[in-house]
Parts: structure tokens; C-alpha cells; sequence
């Protein structure tokens, strides 16, 4: 009995997962996710920008993108970026970068920085370390810096 109950919950379960369209499917990929351990061939549900479900089962979607052969990851950390404009941060993300780091120079006065970031609304997330080269400058100039790369 407990075995029948069990094996009903799945195929509800598998049948919900087949039976719900999505506005986005990849299928056939094979999925790495660091966090599980996972690293098997799935199918994924996105809806809304956001990976609504991951399945070994067919799913359906208004687009499909077949990843045979592909690597399906969550994206690509660039921990060495000096470009944190707009048009560069663009042309990253249309290369699977997903996050960007500015950490060997980092930029002072960094809250300026940042402020300066939300407003571009980037379409990276982004982060900065604090510059002891723009404090040696502003201390040995006399002025303080001004978070843009240039100050150099």
C-alpha cells in the first residue's frame, strides 16, 4: 500500500512538471550546480527571468532552447574587470558573465562608486575592493579622490 501511495505522488508530481508550460525551456543540458552537487542532464523551467524548475522530465515552454552537449551553469564571476561601464558590462553578459569584480585596483571614495553603479542600472552585478591607490594619490596630492577609474 505504502509503495503504491509513493508511486502516485511521483507521477503526479512528473506529470505537474510536464503538464506546466514556462516561458522559457532548456532542455537535454547537462546542469552543474555547485551547491547540490549536482552534474547530471536535466531539463530546466524558467519563468519570469527566474529557474522555475529542473527536471529529467519533459517539460513545455513557449521557447526551447536545446543545450545537447552544453554546459547549463548559473553564469561566469570576473573577479579581474575594469570595465564597469554600460557598453562593457553588456558585451560581458553576452558572454555569460554574470558578476564583476573590480579587485586588483578597486576605486575610492567607494559609497560614490556604488551610488554611481545603481544608478546606470548595470545589467551585471558588480562589486569593488577599497584603493590604497587613490588614498596614496589623495595623500600625497593633497585632494581627495574621486571614484572614477581615470583618477589615476
Amino acid at each position: 500500500m505504502y509503495r503504491t501511495f509513493v508511486s502516485s505522488i511521483l507521477v503526479v508530481i512528473a506529470t505537474t512538471c510536464s503538464a506546466q508550460a514556462y516561458d522559457i525551456i532548456i532542455t537535454n543540458g547537462r546542469v552543474i550546480d555547485p551547491e547540490t552537487g549536482l552534474d547530471a542532464i536535466r531539463n530546466l523551467g524558467i519563468n519570469d527571468g527566474e529557474i522555475a524548475a529542473i527536471s529529467e522530465f519533459a517539460m513545455a515552454g513557449s521557447v526551447e532552447i536545446d543545450a545537447t552537449d552544453l554546459v547549463v551553469a548559473p553564469g561566469f564571476i570576473d573577479l579581474h574587470a575594469h570595465g564597469m561601464n554600460l557598453g562593457d558590462m553588456r558585451m560581458q553578459a553576452m558572454q555569460g558573465v554574470t558578476t564583476v569584480l573590480e579587485l586588483e585596483s578597486g576605486i575610492l571614495p567607494i559609497a560614490d562608486w556604488y551610488a554611481e553603479m545603481k544608478r546606470q542600472q548595470t545589467p551585471l552585478n558588480y562589486g569593488a575592493s577599497a584603493a590604497w591607490t587613490f588614498g596614496r594619490i589623495a595623500a600625497f596630492t593633497g585632494e581627495g579622490p574621486v571614484a572614477e577609474l581615470s583618477y589615476f
